[in-house]
């Protein structure tokens, strides 16, 4: 079409005895009966026999995601053009972004399990060094410290 406003989206009534309407259909109630599973809301409507609205059921999967009970899986073809958009649409609707998590710990108290971990791999180290300095045996020259030899 070589003129823009002559491009109009032209919609279409799925019926309800058409294969790929009953396939969405099965499936959407699919999703809700397993939303329902590890989501409370989705509980309540599913429990209800209510049908979720299309906000209900995004809120109910990032949920979800968050909380590791689902992995959304999406499909496209990146070099055909097919489902890119919702693929990047799902991303940054559903995965976690860096302001869902807590920032890192900066600073570190002398009595948490990180340094206790580091103070005692530190010893450990030390004691090991002396234990072969102490079970090393010296040949040749005194002043010259290569030659030694670790008993073990």
């Amino acid at each position: 079409v070589s003129d823009v406003d002559e491009c109009r989206p032209t919609i279409t009534t799925i019926l309800d005895d058409d294969k790929i309407a009953s396939a969405a259909i099965q499936s959407r109630a699919q999703l809700v009966a397993r939303l329902a599973e590890v989501d409370s809301e989705m509980e309540d409507l599913f429990l209800l026999e209510e049908e979720p609205t299309s906000s209900q059921l995004q809120n109910a999967i990032r949920r979800a995601t968050l909380n590791r009970f689902i992995l959304p899986v999406l499909a496209g073809a990146a070099l055909r053009g097919k489902g890119v958009e919702p693929v990047l649409d799902a991303i940054s609707q559903f995965l976690p972004s860096p302001l869902d998590r807590m920032p890192p710990e900066l600073i570190t108290t002398s009595s948490s399990p990180i340094n206790k971990k580091r103070k005692q791999q530190q010893q450990k180290i030390k004691n090991q060094q002396h234990q072969q300095q102490q079970s090393a045996v010296k040949l040749g020259h005194p002043l010259h410290h290569c030659w030694q030899w670790h008993l073990r």
